[in-house]
């Protein structure tokens, strides 16, 4: 996980949670089901940014969609 902090809030302000789905694999599509990476984003509702993320999720048990 990489983490880019943007600005601060405060205890009143109202945000928003964004997560997007950058691939769904080394195919590029959800057929291939070992990586998938995403990208997230916290902000104030006006859009400015406060931190920004990056994960990896890879599946414990990937080669078992493999053959479906």
């Amino acid at each position: 996980m990489t983490l880019e902090y943007k600005k601060e809030c405060g205890r009143d302000n109202v945000l928003k949670s964004l997560t997007h789905v950058l691939n769904g694999g080394e195919g590029g599509g959800f057929v291939d089901f070992d990586c998938i990476e995403c990208e997230h984003s916290l902000q104030f509702m006006d859009g400015a940014n406060i931190v920004k993320a990056r994960t990896k999720w890879k599946l414990k048990f990937a080669h078992s969609f493999r053959n479906l």
